[in-house]
């Protein structure tokens, strides 16, 4: 007889030790919009990353399912994660990140990318430099390629630049992106801020380290050309991809267009040309490379409902290159509802756009924890904040670098979890998981007589999926065995657990609040006031605790409370910061900051954290 025993497997997902957060995912967040009926189908999962805290200070990849917010996956077995999404290459979708050490202004890691059942097809680095990939960008162009940045710390002298007016000595960071083959990591065009950019066109002020470029993202043209972001410029470029040469400037000291009068509707928002400390510029699909979305900082300072000109937006523009001079036009600005200022990182993203009509956008505010969806028309259709604000009271709030809202589908190479225990009354109850399956709809528990296949079992109980782990009540059964089915929505039974004998495992009690919350969602309207002071808000966590779940896999356990909105306390988020930052570069320009409650990072960029040591290569 053949056993149905599934062979336990260790997963080398990145790492020996596949980490399992095991959330209380009965409770799915009560957001501060949700607009069913606006809010785009496309994408059925969201992409952030989630940072640990001193307790697990390790990072991961975090997939939601956009339905209900609900966690489908997460491996925190990574130093620090950036730009999680999904990606095509020839056709076929990767779930693709950034991953390494980073700090004092230098990322120094891979751009990583795993198939539909999580195995590691490439991993790709920057060639030929101090340091492996920045945390700015990897990015697939589709046709067997990568576009990754790098940053190379240099020494250099005035006589370096005879064209330029620089300092006699100066030690700056030279900003570099490279096209990479993804098969064979051949560096197939390489380009260096310095060889093409006077660094005294930067706003950011020179000191040891100066950081005057850093180049945060790269998209390929569809005439072989590179725009670039250089948010210390204030500029987005086009890079002839022959030669390496500046095509033009959009913004800072040197811009090349021409700002035209903004679009209907758009005329109260600050002009594109104000940008400043930008992130994500990406032409939008479908009109041939003449619009233009990406996320404008607009400030150093990260304060929330203080802000009236100058708070951080995504913009939506129009721009004709073959004009003379080049043109742009703003069509629509994007602000968050809590009036938002994020001093670093942010992204913008159409979920399905047209010619005629971007469509729904989804933006991730960066150093501020929330992500938003907005119609065409800029109104807000979803709100979800995960964490606190940043504040003096609570310094480490967490941040994320770009949100995504994507479709993706995939079945994880490693099986479904169950560990079976007693509730408080004595009964048997069962939970179950599988981290990293999209296509799960609902859980079916047997038990028999016999661990081998053919013999005698019953259906014990069932259940809809009900969050990232899924708890399913049996009170008392005369069977031997256990094990749970997941089932996809078509009834298909896609993958067996373990079977558990009853009678060598020990079933410890299980204390949870399944049964103290409603699993409703998502909200109805009456609960759903877009601007109620009664709002709750999701906390992705922090708090983190380990649990051994059915003697297979380590998990961590993802810390989520519900507060209100309006009354976070600092014991909320009880973390430390592991060091002091320097004060915020005004560049000479004094700054009001009364009654702002001001990040105390102010001025220190998303990767200028004190380096982890830097593991060995391919490890």
């Amino acid at each position: 007889m053949t056993s149905r025993r599934v062979r336990k497997l260790q997963s080398t997902f990145a790492a020996n030790l596949f980490v399992n957060p095991l959330l209380d995912m009965c409770t799915p967040p009560k957001v501060n919009i949700w607009d069913q009926d606006a809010i785009s189908e496309t994408g059925s999962h969201i992409f952030l990353r989630h940072d640990g805290n001193d307790s697990s200070p390790l990072s991961s990849p975090l997939i939601l399912d956009s339905n209900d917010l609900s966690a489908v996956f997460m491996n925190r077995s990574f130093k620090n994660v950036f730009g999680t999404r999904v990606q095509e290459n020839l056709g076929k979708k990767y779930l693709t990140f950034w991953a390494g050490d980073k700090g004092d202004g230098i990322g120094d890691g891979y751009g990583l990318a795993y198939d539909d059942t999580y195995r590691l097809i490439y991993k790709i680095s920057a060639q030929n430099i101090q340091v492996h990939s920045d945390l700015h960008e990897f990015a697939f162009t589709g046709n067997g390629t990568a576009l990754v940045t790098g940053v190379d710390r240099l020494q250099r002298r005035a006589s370096d630049f005879p064209q330029w007016l620089v300092p006699s000595r100066f030690e700056v960071l030279d900003a570099i992106f490279q096209e990479i083959d993804l098969e064979t990591n051949e560096v197939l065009f390489n380009w260096r801020a310095l060889d093409h950019i006077n660094p005294m066109d930067s706003y950011e002020p020179r000191g040891p380290g100066w950081d005057a470029y850093h180049l945060n993202s790269i998209e390929k043209t569809q005439a072989g050309n590179y725009l670039i972001s250089i948010r210390h410029l204030f500029t987005i470029f086009l890079i002839d991809g022959k030669t390496g040469d500046i095509i033009w400037r959009l913004g800072g000291k040197r811009n090349d267009f021409v700002e035209l009068p903004p679009a209907e509707d758009a005329e109260s928002a600050q002009p594109v040309l104000t940008m400043s400390w930008q992130h994500h510029a990406r032409f939008v699909p479908g009109t041939n490379e003449t619009q233009m979305t990406l996320f404008d900082n607009h400030s150093k300072l990260t304060t929330h409902g203080k802000c009236e000109s100058d708070c951080s937006r995504g913009l939506h523009i129009a721009i004709d290159d073959t004009s003379s001079p080049p043109t742009v036009q703003l069509l629509r600005e994007f602000r968050h509802p809590s009036q938002l200022q994020a001093q670093s990182q942010g992204s913008m993203q159409p979920l399905s756009p047209s010619p005629d009509d971007l469509g729904n956008v989804f933006i991730g505010w960066g150093r501020c924890p929330t992500f938003t969806e907005h119609n065409s028309s800029g109104k807000t259709v979803m709100d979800v904040q995960f964490s606190p604000w940043h504040s003096d009271e609570i310094p480490d709030a967490l941040d994320n670098y770009r949100a995504y809202k994507m479709d993706w589908s995939a079945t994880p190479w490693w099986g479904p979890a169950i560990a079976p225990r007693k509730n408080q009354e004595g009964e048997l109850v069962v939970y179950v998981s599988w981290n990293g399956a999209t296509e799960v709809a609902s859980w079916v528990v047997r038990g028999a007589a016999s661990d081998l296949l053919g013999q005698k079992d019953e259906v014990l109980s069932m259940s809809r999926r009900t969050g990232f782990e899924t708890k399913l009540t049996i009170g008392q059964t005369d069977w031997r065995y256990l094990w749970a089915e997941a089932v996809d929505g078509k009834g298909r039974v896609l993958r067996l657990t373990d079977v558990v004998d009853l009678k060598t495992t020990n079933l410890s009690v299980a204390s949870d609040t399944y049964d103290d919350t409603d699993c409703s969602f998502p909200p109805s309207k009456a609960e759903n006031p877009a601007r109620s002071p009664t709002t709750f808000l999701i906390f992705m966590g922090t708090g983190l605790g380990v649990f051994i779940l059915a003697s297979i896999v380590a998990g961590v356990f993802l810390w989520r409370r519900r507060r209100d909105y309006n009354h976070l306390k600092a014991e909320d988020f009880d973390l430390d910061l592991e060091e002091d930052f320097d004060d915020v570069h005004n560049d000479g320009d004094d700054v009001d900051v009364k009654d702002v409650d001001i990040d105390p990072q102010l001025g220190v960029d998303e990767d200028r954290r004190a380096l982890i040591p830097k593991a060995e290569p391919g490890k």
